[in-house]
């Protein structure tokens, strides 16, 4: 298709499209970059070599590539978006709150804009507009996990269980694959003094998807806590020192 219409996009996007689905980023990135070094320019395919970079955390060239596409078209509201992800990154606050704004102003339902407002406004402390903003994005994103996630979180933080929970049960069902919404899961039935025996099977359930070496302690720990409780005093002691490993390894 490219080759009897070379101008077109939508063709140079969905090759670069078909490269990433299959792991092939460096490719897709490339591919986009010589067919722009042969004449061809889009404010689009600045926009795709920016998110191509962010995927890879290359935040300079990001950057950079946003910018350019910016300068061709100054309304591209997910361009300021993740610009404005990338300046929270970095901790660089006012243009981070800048480009967010510009993007809800120009595209209030694109997709993640309020979870990265929301991201911004934890950053900054307060916790009450970050709530708000996560709401939000679940308004327009329903099963956009890392809000709900994020919510939970900030449930804990301000003492709501059982908000916390309702969130974290939601969190399951989206995506059952991630190791946390366990971990917490078990950690509100043990906070309870009830459902020892169901909270260790969560717990364990965790452990075996994988946490990031960081998460794991916390399985560890509350299994040994949660065995202290049903009287095994031998898995108890056996899950304290794998915490106690883990926290050392990590």
């Amino acid at each position: 298709a490219l080759d009897k219409k070379p101008d077109d996009v939508f063709t140079v996007i969905n090759i670069a499209n078909s490269y990433l689905a299959m792991g092939r980023i460096p490719e897709a990135e490339k591919f986009v970059v010589d067919y722009l070094a042969s004449g061809f320019s889009d404010a689009q395919l600045y926009f795709l070599l920016g998110n191509l970079n962010f995927m890879r955390k290359n935040y300079d060239a990001a950057v950079s590539y946003l910018k350019q596409c910016l300068s061709l078209n100054s309304e591209s509201a997910s361009s300021h978006n993740l610009l404005g992800a990338i300046y929270t990154v970095r901790d660089d606050f006012d243009p981070a709150g800048h480009h967010l704004e510009a993007a809800r102003r120009l595209n209030p339902r694109l997709s993640t804009v309020h979870y990265n407002l929301a991201l911004l406004h934890e950053k900054r402390g307060d916790l009450a507009a970050a709530l708000a903003a996560y709401r939000e994005e679940l308004v327009h994103t329903p099963k956009h996990f890392r809000s709900l996630y994020n919510l939970s979180r900030i449930y804990r933080q301000t003492g709501e269980e059982e908000l916390e929970l309702e969130t974290l049960r939601r969190c399951l069902e989206i995506d059952p694959g991630f190791p946390l919404t366990y971990f917490y899961l078990a950690r509100i039935s043990l906070k309870r003094g009830r459902d020892y025996e169901e909270a260790v099977e969560l717990v364990k359930k965790g452990i075996d998807l994988k946490p990031e070496p960081s998460e794991l302690p916390l399985g560890y720990f509350l299994l040994a806590d949660l065995y202290n409780r049903l009287g095994n005093a031998a898995l108890s002691a056996e899950y304290a020192r794998k915490g106690e490993a883990a926290s050392r390894a990590h």
